[in-house]
């Protein structure tokens, strides 16, 4: 493997710290002598060193010189960029954009707890929109995996590391059959070397997707060899953990379905998720015992009106029907959301801007534009954050008046019931 090259320079190059293990080589951050932005901040690179051994040069200088020619090609922002490439000595080096957050993988096993719904919505998105893209200049990346996945500020997500990649046949585009990638990622058809396509690709994404929702491994075995039987005999992992939408549980297996045509390509992944919000709140225990229901929201893409289940099922309740117990249960719902809300915009004035959204939310001002009003107060990086606990707020909101109306209109039917008897 490749050793820092002397005086810390890397042709135009300079820097002497390690970031990464790629699939052939070391990555090193680096900056480009006398070069920064218009600010005048200097400008970071990552720079994937290749050292070509005397008995694999032909071999690896081919899957260095394919990694080159597929980033050269592709321009994505879900996609590391490319930037430079030159040799030096028996090294090659690749020059590309630094993500300065590191891997998907670092970051999900530096948390202390899961990713939320909605941040794992986000990412996948990303993932799949970067992977669509790929498709459709047909490569076949072969390595998908969490530490492949880079990250950038603002949590922008970038496939990386092309070097078992490779650009298919137009014309029969599924007839691969030699074992690249990493096993715990591999496909069953990869793993039973029969022929197989872009739908590999979705299977390592289903299992990236996986180890995003539980944070580890999909195919979790004590040994890898155990994990390639699991997958060669389609032992799919326990779901029971993810606390997400089964919407998005069923999205995850449909990616390891063990017959590749029967799973979903990029494109329809990154469709079902726009077309597709949902967050799923599990709420303590009410003080009267009772274990409250979880809020489900879905919306559909450009409608502000937001439907829930929950209000749905105030609506749904009858004149003659105690309506106290849901009232009670929305009331601890709304107060729950709005401590989270006041926590997640960790602003001074958080409690008032909480207090004059449920104030629009009654006067049937749409979540956007609520959302609006406030885009000087609440941070920008934490907006995707707060987004869904408005979107929760303003449903118990509705129900809570939904409610009302139902007690207004029992108490009416009742007094008028009365007025005819006497």
């Amino acid at each position: 493997m490749a050793a820092l090259l002397p005086h810390n320079r890397f042709g135009p190059y300079i820097g002497d710290e390690k970031i990464g293990q790629g699939t052939f080589g070391v990555v090193y951050k680096v900056t480009k002598e006398q070069q920064s932005n218009d600010t005048g901040q200097v400008v970071f690179y990552a720079l994937k060193i290749v050292e070509l051994a005397v008995d694999q040069e032909s071999r690896e200088r081919e899957l260095v010189s394919r990694e080159e020619d597929i980033l050269k090609t592709v321009k994505h922002h879900n996609v590391v960029r490319f930037v430079d490439s030159f040799t030096q000595g028996k090294c090659v080096c690749l020059v590309m954009e630094y993500c300065s957050d590191g891997t998907l993988y670092t970051f999900i096993r530096k948390r202390e707890s899961k990713l939320s719904e909605d941040m794992f919505v986000n990412f996948l998105k990303q993932i799949a929109d970067g992977l669509k893209y790929l498709h459709r200049k047909k490569v076949l990346h072969r390595d998908i995996k969490t530490k492949n996945i880079l990250l950038t500020t603002g949590y922008i997500l970038k496939i990386s590391d092309f070097g078992v990649s490779r650009i298919t046949d137009l014309v029969n585009p599924s007839v691969h059959s030699i074992r690249m990638g990493t096993p715990r990622y591999m496909s069953p058809e990869v793993l039973k070397k029969q022929p197989y396509g872009q739908k590999t690709d979705i299977w390592s994404l289903g299992c990236t997707a996986y180890e995003m929702a539980e944070m580890h491994y999909a195919f979790d075995a004590n040994r890898e060899k155990e994990a390639i039987t699991c997958i060669k005999n389609h032992r799919l992992p326990n779901f029971d953990g993810i606390m997400y939408c089964s919407y998005m549980k069923d999205l995850i297996k449909s990616m390891l379905n063990k017959d590749p045509e029967e799973r979903p390509n990029a494109k329809q992944i990154l469709k079902s998720l726009l077309g597709h919000e949902c967050t799923t709140w599990s709420l303590p225990t009410s003080p009267i015992g009772a274990e409250l229901p979880a809020i489900h929201k879905t919306s559909q893409v450009n409608d502000d009106t937001t439907q829930y289940q929950i209000l749905q099922a105030a609506k749904r309740e009858s004149t003659i029907k105690p309506y106290k117990q849901p009232r009670k249960s929305l009331e601890f719902a709304s107060t729950e959301i709005q401590k989270l809300l006041v926590s997640k915009l960790d602003c001074a004035k958080g409690c008032d801007i909480v207090c004059g959204m449920k104030k629009y939310f009654r006067e049937g001002v749409t979540l956007r534009d609520t959302l609006a009003k406030y885009q000087g107060s609440i941070r920008g990086d934490i907006l995707e954050t707060v987004r869904p606990l408005c979107a929760a707020l303003q449903g118990t909101e509705q129900a809570l008046d939904a409610l009302n109306e139902a007690k207004n209109s029992a108490e009416a039917s009742l007094s008028s019931s009365t007025d005819r008897i006497d």
